[in-house]
């Protein structure tokens, strides 16, 4: 599979559903949504602003699962294509530092 059309159909999948929840749930009316929503449209709310918390400190912080799965499909592929080509090794110490 080519690895544009399975991103747009994992965004597909999920986008549109997870906008609509935000809607429903009239986050952009909270003050954390307002400060900080804008990390759960581009699936960043795991790792920029509080993730857990009531209404009053979190935008959806329960919604932090959803950010990893979108990062997870963002990285493995990249991954598993190394993978198959026997260059994991070498991938990884060009990850390494120094």
């Amino acid at each position: 599979m080519h690895y544009g059309k399975f991103l747009l159909r994992r965004w597909l999948r999920i986008f549109p559903a997870y906008a609509f929840a935000l809607l429903v749930n009239n986050a952009p009316a909270l003050p954390p949504c307002q400060r900080w929503g804008w990390t759960n449209l581009l699936f960043l709310n795991n790792m920029i602003g509080p993730q857990v918390g009531d209404s009053f400190t979190s935008c959806m912080g329960h919604t932090w699962s959803i950010a990893l799965e979108m990062q997870f499909y963002l990285v493995s592929p990249p991954i598993v294509a190394v993978m198959a080509e026997g260059k994991l090794p070498l991938a990884f110490t060009e990850l390494l530092p120094g």
